[in-house]
């Protein structure tokens, strides 16, 4: 009994852990996260509680918007950048303080600009 009910832990485990896809970070990605984390920080002045939540919810939304920009094209790439980036400021709201969030909002715009699309065509 003891035996089965250790077998069926491991495999609870090994298929739990399947099931979620382990990617390798690109070095560029944790390179602009860390660089954004400093810009960021600098205004914000991050608690060490608060910095590594807040530089990995900044690079999780980096590898949405990098797999955004290599998937699509035009419209649908800046679509998907404004829903990435409206995500990503709604997940600081359980980061960073309110005045914290504010400061965010406001800096936000011209540390993360979004890729302007040309519609003249």
């Amino acid at each position: 009994m003891k035996y089965l009910i250790s077998f069926l832990i491991c495999m609870i485990v090994g298929i739990g852990h399947a099931q979620v896809p382990t990617q390798a970070t690109a070095p560029s990605i944790e390179n602009e996260a860390d660089r954004l984390v400093e810009i960021y920080n600098e205004n914000l002045v991050l608690t060490d509680v608060q910095l590594p939540l807040f530089r990995n919810k900044l690079e999780d939304y980096l590898k949405l918007a990098e797999e955004a920009r290599k998937n699509l094209d035009g419209k649908e790439e800046l679509d998907a950048l404004v829903e990435i980036q409206t995500n990503e400021t709604l997940q600081m709201k359980n980061i960073l303080t309110q005045n914290q969030l504010k400061l965010y909002k406001k800096i936000k715009p011209k540390v993360q600009p979004l890729k302007v699309v040309d519609t003249n065509d």
